[in-house]
């Protein structure tokens, strides 16, 4: 908080997305305006104009009612969540809304003034998706153009996740995966091939899990996405997967005699279905 004057309207500003004071206001895009924050829910026309920090026109008179020190929280978590839905893109925008919800329960505001205050998920979801949409980057018009790099080819720790990329123009492949190491000690295996949650441009999704320890419940672990469905294509990917998991268990044995059987008795072809295939693996190292 900080003030512009000792007596102007209130001592409680707000900051909006350009950093600049903002008190009982909104910030209008584009434009050095302020609107009444309750503008459309009491339709009040209140309005000034900032700049370098100054007001150089203050128009109109409010009527609305007063701010509390809840509702400018509430009003604060409002602004800040809009903007970190474009800047956490990993996370879900409900999950970014939950998130704002906690932390002013957290801060004691009450659950009543919480309610009033925050636009509901329902009200303001769309935005929020909107906002977080605008950030995304556009599918390229020619898929050889898709370069993947950043946030999208690693972890949140900062962990390697896209394991390879042939970035070819008709034969695509790109394989992501983390924990390599655990995989590696599996000794059982399971691959589910599906075409519905393939991205566009590419037609197949290749999803390895492993059992979760003392569970019958699996774990996805490694991605492999195909733009078809040759066998030459199976054979590189396949290819490679174990080559990283040899890699990561320091046995050049290791899933090798696997990887040959499951392509021998599955017979990969161009008729490779989409059911899932459960096939024991045995760590041969």
């Amino acid at each position: 908080m900080c003030e512009l004057s000792p007596n102007f309207k209130s001592p409680k500003l707000l900051k909006n997305s350009k950093n600049l004071p903002n008190i009982y206001y909104l910030w209008k895009d584009k434009t050095l305006r302020y609107n009444c924050s309750l503008r459309r829910k009491d339709k009040c026309t209140a309005s000034l104009k900032l700049h370098n920090d100054e007001v150089i026109i203050d128009d109109g008179d409010h009527f609305c009612e007063e701010h509390t020190d809840s509702s400018i929280q509430c009003i604060i978590a409002q602004q800040y969540l809009k903007k970190k839905v474009t800047i956490e893109t990993s996370k879900s925008v409900k999950s970014l809304y939950n998130e704002a919800q906690t932390r002013l329960i957290h801060a004691q505001i009450p659950e009543e003034s919480i309610a009033t205050n925050l636009k509901s998920f329902n009200r303001m979801g769309r935005t929020l998706y909107n906002r977080k949409a605008s950030k995304q980057p556009s599918v390229p018009t020619e898929f050889s153009d898709l370069h993947i790099s950043g946030q999208y080819a690693t972890t949140f720790k900062n962990d390697k996740f896209l394991q390879y990329d042939n970035k070819s123009t008709d034969k695509r492949i790109i394989i992501f995966s983390e924990l390599l190491r655990i995989l590696s000690e599996s000794k059982f295996w399971f691959i589910d091939g599906t075409y519905k949650t393939a991205p566009r441009n590419l037609l197949q999704l290749y999803v390895t899990q492993r059992l979760v320890k003392n569970t019958n419940e699996t774990l996805p672990f490694f991605y492999i996405l195909t733009m078809d469905r040759s066998e030459s294509t199976y054979k590189e990917a396949f290819g490679i997967k174990r080559y990283l998991s040899r890699i990561v268990a320091n046995d050049e044995e290791l899933f090798e005699h696997a990887f040959d059987d499951f392509l021998r008795q599955f017979n990969v072809n161009e008729n490779f279905n989409n059911e899932i295939a459960q096939q024991k693996l045995h760590n041969t190292g």
